[in-house]
């Protein structure tokens, strides 16, 4: 069964790592920008929506795990937010550890996410997937989830 919970201090430190170097890899590749600065994008936003640590305003972070005959696997986590007037939820980050991916814990963790998500009357679910990451563009438009449109940058240089 999977559990949603919250992480300990430990927990959070990791995940902050992952977050860091996974959102600034994904800088890099969707925005063109140096490593330099994507991971400071990257660390910027962290500390913006979790400072010293503990999630600011609507955020959410919880560690999923799957949990059988009373043994507890570490198995991802989940950042989200839920905007009260509308009661929309949306999916900042969502992520399964690398060992433990194909096993079917990402869509059992959205079906007991959007169960709970119910139960508190939000009406609604959205995320962002990049571009190139076909394994979850795949699991989502498979649970339910659609396109609603795409992000498009373009650099501008100076014509000096």
């Amino acid at each position: 069964m999977i559990v949603l919970r919250n992480l300990s201090t430990t927990e959070f430190a990791d995940y902050r790592a992952y977050f860091v170097a996974d959102y600034a890899r994904e800088i890099i590749s969707n925005y063109a920008e140096t490593p330099a600065r994507a991971e400071a994008i990257a660390s910027a936003d962290m500390d913006e929506n979790f400072p010293a640590g503990v999630p600011a305003g609507a955020n959410e972070l919880v560690g999923i795990d799957w949990v059988v005959d009373e043994v507890s696997t570490h198995v991802g986590y989940l950042w989200y937010t839920i905007d009260g007037p509308e009661r929309s939820a949306f999916i900042c980050d969502f992520y399964i550890l690398a060992a433990q991916r194909s096993r079917g814990y990402g869509r059992l963790t959205i079906d007991l996410f959007e169960a709970q998500l119910l139960a508190a009357g939000v009406t609604r679910l959205q995320l962002r997937v990049a571009h190139d990451n076909q394994r979850a563009l795949r699991l989502y438009q498979e649970i339910g989830f659609f396109i609603t449109g795409h992000n498009m940058l373009k650099r501008l240089a100076s014509q000096a």
